[in-house]
C-alpha cells in the first residue's frame, strides 16, 4: 500500500521537531516536505505531489486567510488540516469555509495525529471533538443561509441519502460507509455529492451539522 504523502507547514521548531518525528516514526507516512512560510510552502508544494498538507493556524494568522484557496489552486485534491494551540481559536470557522478539511490540536497524542491523517485521506472529519461546536457555531454565523430550514432539508433526501449522512455525522469514512452498506466505494463518493447538493452543504461538517439540526442523528 502507498504510503500518505504529508507536507507540514510550521514555524515553531519545537512543533516541527516533534511532528516530523511522530510522522517519520510510522510506516503509513512519508513525510515529503516542511516549510516555515506562505512563500516557501507554495513553492514547494508546486514541486511535490502532497496528499495532506498540516498547517499551523498560526501561518494563516501571519500570511492571510487566502493560504488556503492557494493551497487548494495548486491542487485541489490537497487535504488541508490545521494545527491549533487552543480549543478557543476564533477563525475556525472561516478556516473551514475556506477549505479546511480539519482541526488538530497542536499538542494531540502521535496514534491520533497518524490516525487523523488516515481518516482525511479517506473522507472522514479528523476533528477535535471539543473543537467541533465552536467551528459550528462560528459557521452559522458565518453562513446563516445554510442553517435555516433543516427539515425541509433532509425531507430532499432519498432513503439511502439519509442512511449516509448518518454515517458521515458519525465519522465514518467513505470506505467504512461502503462496507457497513455493500456498496461500492464510488456509489459512496456520489451519493455524498448529491446530499451537499441537497443540504447546501459545501462540506461534511455542514452536511453533520444540518443533520443534527434536522433531527435525523
Amino acid at each position: 500500500m502507498a504510503k500518505i504523502r504529508v507536507f507540514l507547514i510550521e514555524n515553531n521548531p519545537d512543533v516541527i521537531k516533534r511532528f516530523k518525528d511522530i510522522l517519520e516514526g510510522s510506516s503509513e507516512i512519508e513525510l515529503i516536505g516542511i516549510a516555515n512560510n506562505r512563500s516557501m510552502a507554495l513553492r514547494k508544494l508546486r514541486h511535490t505531489d502532497a496528499n495532506v498538507v498540516l498547517m499551523n493556524i498560526s501561518i494563516i494568522r501571519k500570511e492571510g486567510m487566502n493560504i488556503i484557496p492557494e493551497l487548494l489552486k495548486l491542487n485541489q485534491n490537497h487535504k488541508v488540516l490545521i494545527i491549533i494551540e487552543h480549543k478557543n481559536e476564533e477563525e475556525v470557522g472561516e478556516v473551514i469555509k475556506l477549505g479546511a478539511l480539519g482541526y488538530l490540536l497542536v499538542d494531540i497524542k502521535p496514534m491520533d495525529l497518524i490516525k487523523a491523517i488516515k481518516d482525511v485521506e479517506v473522507g472522514a472529519l479528523p476533528l477535535d471533538v471539543s473543537v467541533a461546536s465552536l467551528i459550528l457555531k462560528d459557521m452559522e454565523v458565518l453562513e446563516p443561509e445554510i442553517y435555516k430550514d433543516f427539515e425541509t432539508k433532509i425531507n430532499r433526501l432519498t432513503r439511502q441519502e439519509r442512511k449516509i449522512l448518518i454515517l458521515v455525522a458519525q465519522g465514518k469514512s467513505n470506505r467504512e460507509i461502503a462496507e457497513q452498506l455493500f456498496i461500492e466505494l464510488n456509489t459512496v463518493k456520489t451519493h455524498l455529492k448529491n446530499i451537499l447538493l441537497k443540504l447546501g452543504a459545501k462540506n461534511r461538517l455542514e452536511a453533520t451539522y444540518i443533520a443534527c439540526k434536522g433531527g435525523l442523528v
